[in-house]
């Protein structure tokens, strides 16, 4: 949580941690039932819940709460948010195809059905905006879904855990660790900043010709992109995910050929998960469209390098064998000055690793860009959080700004 920057945001109306029956008695609530370890209140999903005696909050607001479901009723809504009347005013249903819900003070109901669903016994943030009818659902700092309300009406926050009527059927199961209510719609970027707790300095950026990433629980092209993906899966790391590669079958197929002569710069984060020894098996492509290609390559388990190469090329361009790759995060960045050097300058967290002229790339060939290998050989094995492309070159200082953003914001290397 940011702590600091919360207790500074005078438009944060309420705000409890349920560190302490102590703390909840201060605030004003009243707590039923519900223990108390010091970082969380605990829910048995049966009798227990918190009361509060909030005024109304307009048409506009945000409401942020953390929280872990153990388990939840076959059929009805379990209960995160109580609203004054007998309406659940926010709530989670996994039993109907794992649905949010938001009830205003008047009843009037918006069912959103996220694009990734939740899953049980696993803690998640979630931050709800509302903007006269407009909703917008946050989860883990990124939007998952929004809507439109039927009506104008006010929104107010009288319990946790639990709804007006005490029915069994909404109790929570689980644990909350943070409930806000804040008396405006927070923009994403200030969600994205409460949920990595740093301040949101992200560096100005051209677009990108290709944003492959799985920054959102889910691999996404964000350029527009048509993929294919043959078995690369989404795994957590901390608070974001990556997409994994096995080495064996895992693939992504771009869709086009986007790779051209033109100056651009290559960043991506990754690990791998190979190094043994230099045989063939230990090379994979990162990126390739068989003419143009980025492997990554081991000649034991501490060290790998990279390769870059395409057509026309006589040798390989080796970058930092010493370079400790293996199981290991690396933001790695590649510059391609112009038309007849590839990749003279190459960054490695941040810092320039390498500065080194390279044969001409004579073309592009006809086939579409792959992430991960082509076939079934030179599969890339290991994971990799994101891979970003522009046309251009990106200064030094952008490169260096981008690398302290994103190692601050992702909690990877």
């Amino acid at each position: 949580m940011a702590e600091s920057y919360t207790h500074k945001d005078k438009r944060c109306v309420f705000r409890e941690t349920f560190d302490s029956a102590e703390s909840v008695a201060r605030n004003g609530n009243v707590a039923a039932n519900v223990t108390f370890d010091g970082r969380r209140g605990n829910f048995n999903g049966s009798n227990s819940g918190i009361t509060t005696h909030l005024k109304p909050l307009g048409s506009t607001h945000s409401i942020r709460i953390i929280f872990c479901l153990y388990s939840t009723t076959t059929s009805n809504d379990t209960t995160l948010i109580g609203g004054k009347n007998t309406f659940c005013s926010l709530t989670w249903n996994v039993a109907w195809g794992n649905v949010y819900d938001y009830y205003n003070d008047n009843g009037t109901l918006l069912r959103l059905t996220p694009t990734v669903p939740l899953s049980l016994n696993r803690e998640y943030e979630i931050v709800v905006t509302r903007s006269n009818t407009a909703v917008l659902w946050y989860v883990d700092g990124v939007l998952s879904k929004s809507g439109t309300l039927g009506d104008n009406g006010p929104f107010t926050m009288r319990y946790v855990g639990r709804d007006k009527s005490l029915n069994a059927n909404y109790w929570l199961n689980g644990y909350v660790s943070l409930v806000e209510i804040y008396n405006k719609a927070l923009s994403a970027a200030e969600i994205r900043n409460l949920y990595y707790g740093i301040p949101f300095h992200r560096p100005v950026m051209p677009t990108p010709i290709f944003d492959l990433t799985a920054e959102r629980g889910f691999v996404e092209e964000r350029t527009g992109k048509n993929l294919t993906i043959t078995n690369v899966p989404v795994v957590r790391f901390g608070k974001t995910y990556a997409m994994k590669f096995d080495g064996i079958t895992g693939k992504i197929d771009t869709g086009s050929q986007w790779i051209d002569t033109k100056a651009a710069t290559f960043h991506m984060l990754i690990q791998s998960n190979r190094g043994i020894d230099n045989a063939q098996s230990q090379v994979g492509y990162l990126v390739t469209n068989n003419d143009f290609f980025i492997e990554h390559a081991y000649d034991k388990p501490s060290i790998g390098y990279l390769f870059y190469g395409g057509r026309g090329m006589t040798s390989y361009t080796f970058l930092n064998r010493t370079y400790a790759f293996y199981k290991k995060w690396v933001y790695v960045t590649g510059i391609i000055p112009d038309d007849s050097k590839r990749f003279s300058l190459v960054y490695l967290n941040g810092g320039l690793n390498i500065n080194q002229s390279v044969v001409a790339y004579t073309g592009v060939g006809s086939l579409n860009v792959w992430v991960g290998g082509t076939g079934t050989s030179n599969l890339y094995k290991g994971f990799v959080h994101h891979m970003t492309v522009w046309s251009g070159i990106l200064t030094s200082e952008q490169i260096t700004q981008l690398y302290t953003y994103e190692k601050t914001l992702y909690g990877l290397q």
